[in-house]
């Protein structure tokens, strides 16, 4: 497949079929093949007319007198059988088919439609999929004068689909950094081996999946002349208010920005104006922007802090940057001086790229990019890429040290044993004691717990447990416990277990007749913590995906929760935390004692583990909640929840 790419961006011969001297998108093409001194043949073939655009037409693509290596095809639909066949006849290596009314077309039709182009695997390219995204993304890199090397819309992905694209754009010279908007994945396991080809080329993949504002950010920060060494950002503004936005929104996505050292902040005091004030971010004010004294003082102590690997320049508006200028002149020297140091150079706001400010003297060499220093547009979006290239840097490193090598292979005897646990419960969710009891062989600590099938029992095994406890019905039908009133808590007398055995059985039977009760958990009540969710949901395509969050309203009204793809590893598992809006919560704050991250972390890669070895048997697990203690003191899951996968969807690893 990656050879047959080369015949789409590579042609050494063009057909253009159903062209015509009318304006459409298969006219355009034509158009900016000449103007853009495409220096290959070029044979539009429609049957009438005799030349279009002073080349000549021909009435079929049989007629060509020449070879033909692409044939890019605008024709209704129901025409498409017959120019296939056409092509085919000629020996064409490659269609390009900008024609709807296959798969958009329900039923029966569109299905036989889309059938006749599967048939010709191997020979043709396919109708732009989102082509108006493609054609923006286009249009915004023009205006932006961010040059492209290839730009493909995969269509319909009879054939070629996106994962061919990408192995390609893994091995192509021209490509640094790919895009990509995938609606839908045809095979998933072939995309993630093409993406592991991108990132052992160590070519940075953005995925399209709200905004092609951030997306053309990221693109842009990822052409960056190397990755960060380290966390820390640094930003020089010369506004007040881009202070106060940058910190705020730096806060929100996790980003450092550590005070400037000492000595450099020293250095900026001694030509700053007595208004201003070092912080980082700083604001020089806007009297700065004409005073190369204080700008070089700013750049010095950021490139010399070792503590800040990135440095952000925010101007005002969308202009290019005048090399001659004395701005200009002091960004150039310092980033000749530093190399070591990532600089990126972003404004305030959107807008297209406008040669000097509203103003401004006129510029002597304006450009829109400087010796790898990518040119970025708008606060938030900038703030959002700087997180993206930070994670990617540290994904390499984790990649160049193999930390995640070693992980994903798991224990067979123990992976046997799990298996057998969910088959002695066919089709049913697994009762909270059996899931806990899949967690401890996995290492995850769990409550200590009795089931019991009498008040005596339950009297009895309150005392051993150790008051107060709780006490939980167990039924595999009855996954909703609270809900059917099958839980009491905090009870601190045997009398009080007896009598709460008695009602969490009478309420089960009411709640639900049919059930089979197991009888009821009794369990130790641990005391404190922080409450976390862990939690495991398997994809039809892509397997398993693990989620941590906080507990409680954090989730449920916040929604706070990370979602990461095993094996997780102990730095992905520590990112994992970090991600998340509230882990100052777990950190500790206002005095309170930090929870034990470090026990976090190791329920994550135990997870991890568990649901890796159960990839296409479980459908969905669910920690709720997974108490914290304070470090050094451990976590407890406190509740589990097993859901087998549906029979005929997912089928068990071998």
């Amino acid at each position: 497949m990656t050879y047959a790419l080369t015949h789409f961006l590579n042609p050494q011969s063009v057909a253009i079929i159903g062209v015509s001297p009318n304006p459409s998108f298969i006219n355009a093409i034509l158009n900016n093949l000449l103007r853009w001194q495409y220096d290959k043949p070029i044979y539009p073939v429609n049957p009438n007319y005799r030349d279009i655009a002073g080349l000549q037409s021909y009435a079929r693509i049989g007629e060509v007198p020449q070879a033909v290596d692409l044939a890019v095809v605008s024709v209704p639909s129901r025409m498409m059988p017959d120019i296939l066949q056409q092509c085919e006849a000629k020996g064409v290596q490659a269609i390009n088919i900008l024609t709807s009314g296959f798969e958009e077309i329900t039923g029966a039709e569109g299905a036989r439609r889309h059938r006749l182009l599967t048939d010709f695997a191997g020979k043709l390219s396919l109708a732009f999929q989102s082509g108006g995204l493609a054609l923006n993304m286009v249009q915004i890199c023009v205006d932006r004068q961010i040059g492209l090397a290839h730009a493909i819309s995969s269509g319909n992905e009879s054939d070629l689909e996106c994962a061919d694209c990408l192995e390609f754009f893994a091995t192509d010279a021209h490509t640094q950094v790919i895009g990509c908007f995938v609606e839908q994945f045809r095979h998933p396991d072939k995309f993630l081996a093409a993406a592991e080809q991108c990132a052992i080329a160590r070519k940075p993949l953005v995925m399209l999946k709200v905004s092609l504002d951030e997306m053309t950010e990221t693109l842009c920060i990822m052409h960056a002349r190397h990755l960060p060494t380290g966390r820390g950002f640094g930003a020089i503004t010369f506004s007040g208010g881009a202070v106060g936005v940058m910190s705020d929104l730096a806060a929100d996505y996790g980003l450092h920005f550590p005070p400037i050292h000492e000595a450099g902040a020293q250095q900026i005091r001694e030509v700053l104006y007595e208004y201003g004030t070092v912080n980082n971010p700083i604001d020089l004010t806007g009297q700065a922007v004409y005073d190369p004294p204080v700008q070089r003082a700013a750049f010095e102590a950021m490139a010399t802090d070792p503590n800040i690997h990135t440095i952000l320049i925010a101007s005002g508006g969308t202009t290019l940057l005048d090399k001659q200028s004395p701005m200009g002149k002091v960004i150039a020297e310092t980033i000749h001086k530093y190399p070591e140091k990532l600089f990126v150079r972003t404004s305030q706001m959107y807008g297209v790229l406008r040669d000097k400010a509203f103003g401004a003297p006129d510029p002597v060499d304006p450009v829109s990019h400087l010796d790898g220093v990518p040119f970025l547009q708008g606060i938030e979006n900038t703030l959002r890429a700087a997180r993206a290239l930070v994670r990617y840097a540290e994904f390499q490193r984790q990649r160049q040290t193999g930390t995640r090598g070693d992980e994903g292979r798991g224990d067979t005897s123990r992976r046997a044993q799990a298996l057998e646990m969910m088959r002695a419960a066919p089709g049913q969710a697994l009762t909270e004691s059996a899931g806990k009891q899949l967690l401890a062989l996995y290492g995850i600590p769990v409550t200590s717990e009795r089931v019991v099938t009498s008040a005596a029992e339950a009297a009895r095994a309150a005392q051993e447990i150790g008051f107060p406890v709780a006490m939980k019905i167990v039924s595999p039908q009855i996954t909703h416990k609270t809900e059917a009133g099958g839980v009491v808590l905090h009870v601190v007398r045997a009398d009080a277990a007896q009598a709460a055995f008695a009602r969490i059985m009478h309420n089960a039977r009411h709640y639900n007749a049919q059930a089979e009760l197991h009888g009821v958990s009794v369990q130790e009540m641990v005391q404190g913590g922080r409450e976390t969710i862990v939690g495991m949901t398997s994809d039809p395509q892509f397997g398993p995906g693990i989620v941590f969050g906080l507990g409680g309203m954090f989730v449920e009204v916040l929604q706070d929760a990370v979602l990461r793809v095993p094996p997780l590893d102990t730095d992905a598992a520590r990112e994992m935390i970090d991600a998340l809006k509230g882990a100052a919560l777990l950190k500790g704050v206002r005095g309170q004692k930090p929870a034990d991250l470090s026990a976090i972390v190791d329920v994550l890669r135990k997870f991890s583990q568990l649901c890796l070895d159960l990839r296409g048997v479980v459908q969905e697990i669910d920690i709720n909640p997974l108490l914290v203690l304070d470090a050094g003191q451990g976590a407890k899951a406190v509740d589990c929840l097993v859901v087998p996968a549906k029979e005929g969807i997912l089928q068990p690893n071998s």
